[in-house]
């Protein structure tokens, strides 16, 4: 406050009049176009041969919207962008369960796997229930802010299931349908249930560690392969499945 009173009144009013500009459009922005974090906790259970196993991964959704007078100024009114790493359940002998940072392709093209549902980033408001209502996205992107309570995660938004035959091993990755994991585990094998809990624990950095073939991709500009006549799932799946 002294050192205010220091200045000649010429700079104070100076600085007044550069920074409530600069006041007034940041209280703006935060109103109209509000940007939200959360964390949270995905979180998958199976059952095989009568044992339970749970196992996820801490990921962040990073969502900003624009309120409806600015929807004629871009594209989109919504960006999404998302962090973390896949949830992997430890099976103990069975191997490791892994769900993607990605959707699976679409029921009608089973192996069309550089098709999805829709973008990951949607995750969290779907499987929550939220919409774009009547009041715009600056609203909806408020209404991720307050999201709290647990959500149950149905079978069908379920991120794309895979595990490897030969863990160290890219070309041995395998997709597993959640909703017969009798085909991959043996007729003892069910789906459990899934949830996203939100929290403020720090992202998940353990998948590195389990995959030791993600650090050759490190800073790797994929192409996609993807071959219509002869659709491979290894000819798909890279780091970024597994990491943001």
């Amino acid at each position: 406050m002294n050192f205010w009173r220091s200045l000649p009144k010429s700079t104070r009013r100076l600085l007044i009049i550069i920074g409530l500009p600069i006041l007034l459009v940041s209280s703006c922005k935060a109103i109209f176009i509000p940007t939200t974090e959360k964390r949270y906790r995905l979180e998958i259970s199976v059952e095989i041969d009568g044992k339970n196993y749970t196992g996820g991964a801490v990921q962040q959704l990073t969502a900003t919207g624009a309120a409806e007078i600015f929807r004629g100024l871009s594209q989109t009114s919504a960006h999404y962008e998302f962090y973390g790493e896949a949830a992997a359940i430890d099976l103990g002998e069975h191997g490791t369960l892994y769900a993607l940072m990605r959707y699976p392709p679409p029921a009608d093209k089973p192996t069309a796997f550089h098709l999805a549902k829709r973008y990951y980033s949607a995750f969290v408001p779907t499987v929550c229930g939220l919409r774009v209502g009547r009041f715009g996205y600056a609203v909806f992107i408020w209404r991720i802010r307050m999201l709290w309570n647990d959500c149950e995660v149905p079978i069908d938004e379920l991120p794309m299931l895979v595990r490897f035959a030969n863990e160290p091993e890219l070309d041995s990755v395998e997709q597993v349908d959640p909703k017969n994991l009798a085909a991959t585990y043996g007729p003892s094998a069910k789906f459990l249930g899934a949830k996203i809990s939100f929290t403020r624990e720090p992202l998940s950095t353990e998948i590195e560690k389990r995959l030791p073939w993600m650090e050759a991709q490190k800073n790797t500009i994929f192409v996609l392969k993807y071959d219509p006549k002869k659709p491979q799932l290894k000819d798909i799946v890279n780091r970024t499945y597994f990491i943001r």
